[in-house]
């Protein structure tokens, strides 16, 4: 009897385990769980597509970090000491933001180019989320800026091309749009130029990254 006790309970650990762990999805995408276990949805919206047809989504996810490693925390998947520099907008960017103390606009990050998936996504693609994204920093229909609380992350998907961004940092962050459209056409091209599949840009204070690869 005290076998069979030991042994529901332990089985009803794994399952509560199972369930805390499990990722949830949009439309088949989930944040990479290294960055993000256990992501659950917060929020989704959906934005038109430039220049082509169809809307990009964009999905925020709250990130049990509780589960990760504090390696898995504190780094990213490459080294930034290896990547390129690319260089901030900082004055301008920085006026687009409602919150300076959470402000991260037009902050430097580093990037280096990956091959974490076999295949690369189509540059048109990318660069649609990217013209997009232009757009909305210059548009308040949804606001110049977007808001990621600490160890979250947010997807952007538009046919094959999904970007992650994840708040590495202890604070909620504040960032802009028009940011992430000029460093998604940075890597993207430089990276897919090289024949690597994927890129991601760390910010030279570590407290957020930008990644893309194939969806």
């Amino acid at each position: 009897m005290r076998t069979f006790i030991s042994t529901a309970f332990f089985a009803l650990l794994l399952s509560l385990a199972g369930v805390a762990a499990a990722a949830e999805s949009v439309d088949g995408h989930t944040p990479n769980p290294e960055k993000c276990p256990g992501a659950k949805v917060l929020s989704t919206y959906q934005v038109p597509a430039q220049g082509a047809e169809g809307n990009i989504t964009i999905a925020h996810f709250d990130c049990d970090q509780s589960a990760a490693s504090p390696a898995a925390r504190s780094f990213s998947r490459v080294s930034a000491a290896r990547g390129t520099l690319i260089q901030g907008l900082e004055k301008r960017d920085q006026a687009e933001c409602t919150d300076e103390a959470e402000c991260k606009c037009g902050e430097s990050c580093i990037a280096t180019c990956t091959k974490t998936t076999t295949t690369a996504p189509a540059a048109a693609n990318c660069n649609t989320i990217a013209t997009s994204f232009l757009i909305l920093g210059t548009n308040n229909a949804i606001g110049q800026t977007f808001f990621v609380s600490s160890g979250n992350s947010v997807l952007a998907f538009f046919s094959d091309c999904e970007y992650e961004w994840d708040n590495l940092s202890s604070t909620e962050i504040e960032f802009c749009w028009d940011d992430f459209a000029n460093i998604d056409n940075s890597i993207v091209s430089s990276c897919l130029a090289a024949k690597d599949t994927g890129g991601v840009c760390k910010s030279v204070k570590n407290d957020w990254q930008l990644s893309f690869a194939f969806a």
